[in-house]
């Protein structure tokens, strides 16, 4: 009997909670794959599952960065309408073609870049703040959480032929690269306060 009760007193005593971590890698898989799409996007084909593919890894890649933050940048009040504007690429990228939404579902296609200018402005300026002026990782993460919108709504560009599919891929590799700049920044920072 004691042979059994040996066998079944196996565990993991490490003093690392599991819950944390698994987030972290759900932000840091977010984080590659929307940078990934927004570096790679003005090469490739654009097809409908890889705009739900991306829009929802950037989802849980910003719901993550929230529950992993110790605080952002912004007032509370505005993590609501922050999570609505991250919900209507979740709905469009979903969207099955419905005559009663196209109007509102064109709109959303002709916003887009707008609003992917405006979070790259943001994030780059919360990433400028914190690597240049001290902003700590209040910054970083809220310099993240902005970026990781943007990439998601960077699925939904479609620009027309001409300048405004180089300003849109502009604006995907300004972003991209500035999300994985900043996410390296606070995993370095991250490995220093664990390490002493």
């Amino acid at each position: 009997m004691r042979a059994a009760q040996v066998i079944h007193e196996h565990g993991v005593d490490v003093p690392v909670l599991a819950g944390p971590a698994v987030l972290r890698v759900v932000v840091l898989t977010a984080v590659l794959v929307a940078a990934g799409f927004g570096l790679l996007r003005p090469f490739l084909p654009l097809g409908r599952g890889a705009v739900r593919l991306v829009t929802g890894i950037a989802a849980a890649g910003v719901l993550g960065e929230l529950l992993l933050a110790e605080g952002v940048g912004f007032p509370r009040q505005l993590v609501v309408p922050l999570l609505a504007v991250l919900g209507v690429p979740l709905y469009v990228a979903g969207h099955r073609g419905d005559p009663r939404f196209a109007p509102a579902v064109g709109l959303v296609h002709r916003a887009a870049p707008y609003v992917v200018a405006a979070a790259a402005g943001g994030a780059l300026v919360a990433f400028g703040g914190a690597w240049l002026g001290g902003g700590g990782a209040v910054a970083l993460h809220t310099g993240l959480v902005v970026a990781l919108v943007g990439l998601s709504w960077c699925a939904l560009c479609r620009p027309r032929p001409g300048a405004s599919v180089v300003a849109v891929g502009a604006q995907g590799w300004a972003l991209a690269c500035a999300t994985v700049g900043g996410v390296a920044h606070v995993a370095a920072s991250s490995l220093a306060q664990v390490t002493g």
